[in-house]
């Protein structure tokens, strides 16, 4: 997002929100899973394709409600760029989904009542720090996903 620190414009800092926990009835899906070395092609996929269609949602929800930041006012051209950004690789995990023979899964976005004040400030931290943790596993899952897919191209070549 550029040079735009959201958790300064909206006033928020580790020792604010250090003591706050983030759970799934938050609506924000959770990047750490204690069984990521298990997973399968498939449901990395899935777990990547529904965490961003949700993001897409709720980036969507946070930019109708941006807070007032005559500090930062780039905030809301940073946010649209990457709700753009979050869409764009929605649909490239459908198309990557399909190219692999797989179904896209539907994904049921949780409803969240649009926070107020306080609470859209630290919903929307929470928000943007975990999309931040998803972009890293993803970099680790499309990894692993292409280490995968080569190893299966090499076994079939040496089959033929």
């Amino acid at each position: 997002m550029g040079n735009c620190r959201v958790d300064q414009c909206q006033g928020l800092t580790e020792k604010v929100t250090g003591n706050l926990s983030l759970s799934e009835t938050d609506g924000i899906p959770l990047a750490g899973t204690s069984r990521w070395s298990e997973l399968s092609d498939q449901e990395r996929l899935n777990q990547n394709f529904h965490a961003y269609k949700i993001f897409s949602t709720y980036l969507r929800l946070y930019l109708n409600n941006v807070p007032d930041c005559g500090q930062y006012p780039r905030l809301p051209d940073s946010i649209m760029e990457l709700y753009t950004q979050t869409e764009s690789f929605v649909v490239l995990i459908s198309q990557l989904t399909m190219a692999m023979g797989l179904p896209v899964p539907s994904v049921r976005v949780p409803n969240v009542d649009t926070p107020k004040d306080w609470d859209r400030k630290v919903w929307g931290h929470h928000l943007l720090v975990e999309l931040s943790n998803w972009s890293l596993r993803s970099v680790r899952d499309f990894s692993k996903l292409k280490t995968n897919l080569s190893s299966n191209r090499a076994r079939r070549n040496q089959l033929r």
